[in-house]
């Protein structure tokens, strides 16, 4: 009941300091975890207002909807997904329900705060015992990196771009390896979400020459990008030289200069069928 009461009161038109009295009502009839909010798909999740992507969700009731129908739309009854960026386990979830009992779905994430909360997201959902959570970083090759704290607005924008001095770190490894590890005897998954705070270069020039994964889903944020010294020109010229082409959410060709929904963008590898690209307008932008 204190969900939807609060819920309703996101969800009224904004007003001076309401930001201000969303916060402090949170702190007086939220639990520290967040309290339980449906969103679409019927997914429930535990949300706090305090992260931003979460008070979006709490409001709109939906985060990245092109890129979760996306997923919805290319993901069949037994197939394989790689995620790899996490945060709290909605792309997870989705992806979960799609390949079903008889598919396999890994979640890869450095942060193990970012594993627990997908874990029990899972569990809240009733998901198939379909999916794997891997806490690591990927990377071009073997090592130990130092894990950034992510700020206190946004749990999931912890990153190896910008490593800190605290005394979090982890093991990093080429995505090939790990999936072969979590998955042997299989290549590639179908379908690979690759969402790593501006260290997609990096995880792409790890990619082995049996790593080829029909479909990548992958952000291209020129601002995080820039800051490994690489770019949106950068990266598309690297999928572009392993096989790949690469078009926005709604299916338009990349071109420079392009901006992309959600931050988004789809790898092809010229090997694999077309995707199916959902309407701009089915969700909603």
């Amino acid at each position: 009941m204190l969900e939807r009461l609060y819920r309703t009161y996101i969800r009224a038109p904004d007003h001076p300091f309401k930001l201000r009295i969303v916060h402090w009502l949170a702190a007086s009839c939220l639990p520290a975890a967040g309290g339980k909010f449906e969103v679409d798909g019927g997914i429930t999740l535990r949300l706090h207002p305090r992260d931003w992507i979460e008070y979006v969700l709490i409001r709109e009731g939906r985060y990245e909807p092109l890129t979760l129908r996306f997923i919805q739309a290319n993901l069949r009854s037994g197939q394989r997904a790689l995620l790899a960026g996490i945060n709290l386990g909605l792309h997870v979830v989705v992806a979960s329900r799609q390949v079903g009992v008889s598919g396999r779905v890994v979640g890869i994430d450095p942060q193990i705060e970012a594993v627990r909360r997908t874990r029990d997201h899972l569990a809240l959902n009733g998901a198939p015992a379909n999916v794997r959570l891997v806490p690591a970083a990927l990377g071009r090759a073997h090592g130990v990196v130092t894990l950034d704290d992510p700020p206190a607005d946004n749990a999931g924008n912890s990153n190896l771009r910008t490593p800190g001095s605290g005394p979090v770190c982890v093991l990093c490894a080429p995505i090939g390896d790990i999936w072969r590890s979590v998955q042997p005897g299989e290549a590639s998954p179908d379908l690979l979400l690759l969402d790593v705070e501006g260290y997609e270069a990096e995880v792409l020039a790890g990619f082995d020459e049996q790593f080829r994964p029909g479909l990548i889903v992958i952000e291209l944020w020129d601002e995080f990008l820039r800051q490994m010294g690489s770019s949106v020109a950068m990266v598309s010229t690297q999928l572009h030289d392993m096989g790949y082409v690469l078009h926005s959410l709604n299916g338009r060709r990349v071109v420079p200069g392009d901006e992309l929904p959600e931050h988004n963008a789809i790898a092809v590898h010229r090997d694999r069928m077309p995707a199916t690209f959902p309407e701009l307008s089915d969700a909603g932008e």
